[in-house]
């Protein structure tokens, strides 16, 4: 799309206007201002059936509700449209209590839902069996007051794509912790006690590394500059920490790689009558 006008994403939003801005970026740009182009099409060759410019940090999830809300009986009896399919942002308790129990859907679920993640992780280790294979499972499950059908799939392709995302934020967020615990390691307290509150909230935000071979140094230092003088007392102690630091394996149940979120997906529509 060729896009001409003025750029203002340096200027408070318009109303009626769309705005040039900074948001959620599927292209992995965060630092470029964007606008959002919102697009319904016919599922056989693609035709547009609506499309809507939206601001840079439009929210799917909100401007879905909006748009269904607005066009749902005009595309069902301008245009035929029985199903509407759409993606995880579509699938909200708002959206499908305003869509009701008349119109047909299917929907991606997002994994971010706690009764997806509590499916996933139940019926994973049976689609799992055997890697190289795709696999999938249906089960009725209500969300919303609305009897839906859910159907998780497995597939080799998602798996290796998912472990190449979970490494790379495996070995991201591994190297933040490290990194953090030599900076930590480096502070002065100014008693051991402040050192050990301080090394047990660290302990807290560690999410794949581990401290090990813990213990406070307390170092001597003097109020005046240079070498003091032979069995001269310090003057007072500063304290700090010291350790090692280690990584859970890849098979351990603390470590996000034995997550199976990444590995499997999953749909859901509405069950008719």
């Amino acid at each position: 799309f060729h896009v001409d006008g003025k750029y203002n994403s340096g200027e408070e939003p318009e109303e009626g206007v769309v705005h040039i801005t900074k948001g959620y970026s599927r292209d992995h740009r965060p630092d470029l201002h964007q606008i959002c182009l919102q697009l319904i099409c016919e599922r056989q060759a693609g035709i547009p059936l609506l499309m809507k410019p939206l601001s840079g940090n439009n929210d799917d999830k909100t401007s879905f509700r909006e748009t269904i809300n607005a066009h749902i009986e005009q595309m069902k009896n301008s245009l035929g449209v029985k199903y509407m399919i759409a993606d995880s942002a579509f699938y909200t308790a708002n959206t499908l209590g305003l869509m009701g129990k008349n119109n047909l859907w299917i929907s991606r679920v997002p994994e971010t839902l706690n009764l997806a993640t509590d499916v996933i992780h139940a019926v994973a280790p049976d689609l799992m069996s055997a890697l190289g294979q795709s696999s999938h499972i249906s089960l009725g499950v209500q969300y919303s007051n609305i009897k839906q059908r859910w159907v998780v799939v497995y597939s080799p392709e998602a798996y290796q794509r998912g472990m190449k995302t979970v490494n790379k934020n495996c070995l991201n967020q591994s190297g933040a912790e490290f990194k953090a615990f030599s900076k930590l390691s480096k502070r002065d307290f100014a008693c051991e006690a402040e050192a050990l509150k301080a090394l047990e909230d660290f302990k807290k935000t560690q999410k794949i590394t581990f401290v090990t071979d813990t213990g406070i140094d307390a170092l001597p230092r003097y109020n005046d500059k240079g070498r003091p003088v032979k069995n001269r007392k310090p003057d007072f102690y500063i304290y700090r920490i010291k350790g090692a630091m280690g990584a859970f394996p890849k098979n351990d149940n603390r470590n996000p790689q034995a997550c199976t979120l990444k590995k499997t997906f999953l749909w859901a529509r509405l069950c008719e009558g």
